[in-house]
């Protein structure tokens, strides 16, 4: 790879004149016919990370919650969270560089303040880069989503650099993916990949509620329904669910608001992508996904309405006096707290006093959610800006991190060391209670 070869990718795809790209709470989100240029360099840019890291890196193709003009990057570390947040003066410094050069100009700058080689000192004439330095690249299903990763693609094949398409996923998806790639334990390393995510979810799902879940039942009425928002989760749900049943697991579900990418390719169907559906809308404005939902008929069925990227999640259901009942984020944290708080309450204390709990908030989150953290969980509860990245930092300072945004933004966060003390102490229960028959 030569400075000229980057050079002219550069020149090929210039930056807006006079247009500021703004890093946000998770990456650049922007019309899609501005961005080609962010593309290209935060492909360069992902490159490097891996580079510096000696690790997979993953770059998401997606605008999330917004609608169909939009598009954006969302960038994964090593560890499957966001980007580390010394690195976001670096991306926003390189989206924004005025001219080819400029640019040229701040990968150099990148590579010098990070202390890495990727080949553009032509005095060097060995360059040495880690094998597992790779980046991970996936997209949503907007129609503008393909051009946009093969931008991507192309720039670290540029580089020299090695990229692996993993074609549409979820935002969750290629997190899963990255985080198994760099794991130390082989056995992880095979799952890093969409099957690999599958086959995790449905065994984890088994093990989780035992000898509780029930066989499939085709005739069985559906207990759970869907909003994908015509975003790239509902058709990843459905094969979730059809590789439950293949095992023989019955889960209540059926989705509504879905399309395929060949569908999404139809403008009419494009324009209904996080238009009056999904998490957003069913959050923010407190509404009913439009056309969606039976008001007489769907009484006390449960509803869950994903975003674009199905990263994020809110429930809902319709009381039987016809009126919608919303469980935001901050209920899913306080309902996953509690049952949390409950299971290890069963731990004996020489166990219980090695983990710290803590549930995050920001200081939006609804005072009766926070009190019941507080006051009935007896959880700590510190307090965050606003943006899932804040929230995760301070999670995991935390053995067990559980946070959640309103938005339906959120996760549990514990350490591997932690979950070996409890997989350790579950089999000592099984060896007593089998000695003891």
């Amino acid at each position: 790879m030569s400075r000229s070869a980057l050079l002219s990718l550069l020149g090929k795809h210039p930056k807006p004149v006079d247009h500021v790209f703004s890093y946000g709470t998770a990456g650049f989100r922007e019309k899609a016919a501005i961005l080609d240029s962010v593309f290209v360099r935060m492909g360069v840019l992902a490159w490097m990370r891996a580079v510096e890291k000696g690790a997979a890196i993953g770059l998401m193709v997606t605008a999330s919650h917004n609608q169909v003009a939009d598009n954006g990057i969302k960038l994964v570390d090593p560890d499957g969270g966001m980007l580390d947040p010394t690195w976001e003066g670096h991306a926003a410094a390189l989206a924004n560089a005025p001219t080819p050069e400029a640019a040229l100009s701040a990968i150099e700058n990148i590579a010098k303040t990070v202390n890495i080689n990727i080949g553009l000192d032509e005095s060097v004439s060995i360059v040495q880069i880690k094998d597992t330095a790779k980046v991970f690249v996936a997209r949503d299903t907007r129609p503008h989503s393909s051009k946009l990763s093969k931008l991507v693609l192309a720039a670290v094949s540029c580089l020299g650099g090695t990229v692996h398409d993993f074609g549409v996923l979820t935002t969750p998806q290629l997190h899963f993916c990255v985080q198994h790639q760099n794991s130390n334990n082989p056995e992880d390393q095979k799952l890093a990949n969409e099957e690999g995510y599958y086959s995790k979810l449905v065994a984890s799902y088994q093990q989780l509620v035992g000898e509780h879940f029930k066989r499939y039942d085709p005739n069985e009425p559906s207990k759970l329904i869907i909003d994908a928002g015509f975003g790239v989760g509902g058709e990843k749900f459905k094969r979730l669910v059809n590789k439950l049943n293949e095992t023989h697991v019955y889960v209540d579900v059926s989705v509504r608001n879905s399309a395929t990418a060949e569908e999404m390719l139809n403008e009419s169907v494009a324009s209904k992508l996080n238009n009056g559906v999904g998490a957003e809308h069913v959050q923010k404005q407190q509404e009913l996904p439009k056309d969606t939902v039976d008001t007489m008929n769907d009484r006390m069925v449960r509803f869950a309405s994903f975003d674009g990227d199905a990263d994020r999640i809110v429930y809902f259901y319709i009381n039987e006096q016809g009126e919608m009942v919303l469980l935001d984020g901050d209920k899913i944290a306080s309902l996953l707290a509690g049952f949390i708080k409950q299971h290890f309450d069963l731990l004996p204390t020489d166990l219980k006093t090695k983990f710290t709990i803590g549930a995050v908030q920001t200081a939006y989150a609804n005072g009766a959610s926070m009190n019941y953290l507080k006051r009935d969980m007896n959880l700590e509860v510190p307090l965050a800006k606003t943006g899932v990245k804040y929230l995760h930092h301070i999670a995991v300072k935390f053995d067990v991190g559980i946070y959640f945004e309103a938005n339906g933004h959120g996760t549990k966060h514990i350490y591997f060391i932690h979950i070996c003390w409890l997989l350790q102490w579950r089999k000592l229960c099984y060896i007593l209670r089998d000695g003891a028959v």
